[in-house]
């Protein structure tokens, strides 16, 4: 047999990224005029580097806008903390270029580390950049500015955009409680058409193993913050679990249960479906057959839906995240994650800067 071209499969796999899912198009109209407005604040205020602060929009940026809130505040406390700290050790390594080096490595690994094998990720990350963009600072600023103007130049890059970014997400930003609210009417449409065709969708495989940690997890914030009232906040945790609850039943149904049936559970699941994304709560009855054909179960967590409670008895709550990762130490993906784009990262460094072309700043 022929070996199949691997170019087929590229080409295959660059068309499915492209499609458009939702939130997609949201997201990117939010990230493009929040660049814009980032690039346009540099100019009028002459903070230099506005490449740099763009780039911390679009690798910070996601859906949620609460959580880009809560992130882009603690970038800036790091940051903050960062540029005082990063004082003392400039002074002593300002007249050495192989310490600066050494700065720059050792704090880029230990922050990339941490933001592979802890819960902070891109925060760690972002500030394993400010470090090194600061260690590099002696070569554009004269050397009697750095401890000043230089580091103050750093801290307006890093924290201008991420200023920009909680006045931007409090306007036009999507909240929390509204994407779980989607990804709740996404799963039960899902759940409709994997009952209806037999046969289970990319987008239902995706809904099942991402569990409801992420969903959950944004209620806990939505409840911290008091966004929405106590009553709807108990609804949409509740609804998380029972609708993926219903993934799960519905994965599982029997392959002989006819055509009628799966047609009018999947008339009940896109019924309520609809009712949710109207914001208003689905009013079901058990279905009278529902115990002579075993599809107890499922139209029980449809009934759930209706209730105060969205049926869930319990509170559910999100599982707790460590704050180190059980496998930091044992695993060798976390180092190697964090050597090889710290050599990466200083290897750059001495080319453009041997090249004389520190304006790349790649």
């Amino acid at each position: 047999m022929a070996a199949e071209s691997p170019w087929g499969k590229i080409a295959r796999q660059a068309w499915a990224d492209i499609q458009p899912f939702p939130g997609r198009m949201g997201l990117t109209w939010r990230v493009a005029l929040l660049c814009a407005l980032v690039s346009a604040t540099a100019m009028l205020l002459k903070i230099p580097e506005a490449a740099i602060s763009c780039y911390l929009i679009i690798f910070l940026s996601k859906q949620d806008a609460v959580k880009n809130c809560i992130m882009a505040l603690g970038v800036i406390l790091m940051a903050s903390t960062v540029v005082v700290l990063m004082i003392p050790i400039i002074n002593v390594s300002i007249d050495s270029p192989a310490m600066r080096l050494a700065v720059m490595f050792f704090a880029s690994y230990i922050f990339l580390f941490l933001s592979s094998a802890t819960p902070l990720g891109e925060q760690a990350a972002i500030v394993g950049l400010v470090i090194a963009f600061i260690m590099t600072l002696v070569t554009m600023v004269p050397v009697g500015e750095v401890a000043d103007k230089g580091l103050l130049m750093a801290w307006k890059m890093a924290c201008m955009p991420m200023f920009l970014m909680i006045l931007f997400n409090l306007l036009f930003g999507t909240p929390s409680q509204t994407l779980v609210r989607n990804r709740i009417v996404e799963r039960l449409r899902c759940a409709a058409d994997r009952i209806e065709i037999q046969q289970a969708s990319t987008a239902f495989n995706t809904l099942v193993s991402e569990g409801n940690d992420d969903s959950l997890q944004q209620m806990q914030l939505v409840k911290l913050l008091h966004l929405i009232s106590t009553a709807r906040s108990r609804w949409l945790s509740g609804a998380t679990e029972t609708s993926y609850r219903i993934l799960i039943i519905a994965e599982a149904l029997p392959e002989s249960l006819s055509r009628a049936a799966r047609s009018d559970l999947a008339v009940e699941l896109r019924q309520a479906a609809d009712a949710i994304a109207n914001d208003t709560c689905p009013v079901l009855q058990v279905a009278p057959e529902a115990t002579e054909t075993g599809l107890q179960p499922l139209y029980i967590a449809l009934q759930g839906l209706s209730q105060p409670d969205g049926g869930a008895a319990q509170p559910p709550r999100p599982r707790k995240i460590p704050l180190l990762a059980a496998d930091a130490f044992s695993n060798p993906i976390h180092q190697r994650y964090a050597l090889k784009t710290s050599a990466a990262a200083v290897l750059c460094y001495l080319i453009y800067t041997g090249m004389q072309w520190d304006g790349i700043h790649t």
